[in-house]
């Protein structure tokens, strides 16, 4: 497994973290880690389809919406984080698109990129435990998938999910210091559509025992 750790960020990353950790509400917007990878992904692959889980404030969906020409789909289920992603998000109107409960299907079955930040059914995450797992199983084809923090069981899911048919590789960020304190890192599954059942069989027991050994004892 390839594991990363970031030190230094971009220009870009500092400007969008501070325009939304000035907001009320701002206690769990996105890590300056997660934005630098992020903004990394959107100028190497270029996605023109994302799905977000857990739009929060609009961290994330901005910094996509801003720096691609994707068009988004977004679960939200809070009703102020709804309102906020509509007032932050107000200069991309026509481009994305709010899910207000995770037991909606996603509207497309083939997305280049998706961001898992929420959906947990954690008290303040929204969503419930499961609803990763019914998510993914509805997409036929993913190109990559970013987890921020490193969410256990919602990982477990996705590549439960995505193993039926893709084969993939998994990428660990890991947690790094940021104006003194120590933020959380990801992980990024990256996918290919395969037909080879054994192949997909073997790669999917492959990661699940690096991830069992690398992220299970890491902080969520």
């Amino acid at each position: 497994m390839k594991k990363i750790k970031l030190e230094k960020f971009s220009e870009k990353t500092l400007e969008i973290y501070g325009r939304f950790k000035e907001q009320l509400g701002s206690e769990h917007i996105a890590t300056p880690i997660t934005i630098e990878i992020l903004l990394d992904i959107c100028r190497n692959q270029k996605p023109v389809s994302i799905l977000e889980l857990g739009g929060g404030l609009g961290t994330i969906s901005y910094l996509l919406l801003s720096n691609s020409n994707a068009q988004l789909d977004i679960y939200e289920d809070n009703d102020f984080c709804q309102r906020k992603l509509k007032e932050n998000l107000a200069t991309f109107a026509g481009r994305y698109q709010i899910i207000e409960s995770y037991r909606t299907l996603p509207p497309n079955s083939s997305y280049d990129l998706v961001v898992v930040d929420g959906g947990s059914g954690k008290p303040g995450d929204g969503g419930y435990k499961n609803a990763v797992s019914c998510i993914m199983a509805c997409l036929d084809s993913v190109k990559t998938i970013f987890v921020e923090g490193y969410r256990y069981h919602q990982c477990y899911l996705i590549r439960k999910a995505v193993a039926v048919n893709h084969l993939f590789k998994l990428s660990l960020y890991l947690p790094s210091q940021f104006k003194g304190q120590v933020i959380k890192g990801g992980s990024k599954i990256e996918c290919k559509l395969s037909h080879k059942k054994l192949f997909k069989f073997i790669n999917h027991i492959y990661w699940e025992l690096i991830a069992r050994h690398h992220i299970k004892n890491l902080t969520n």
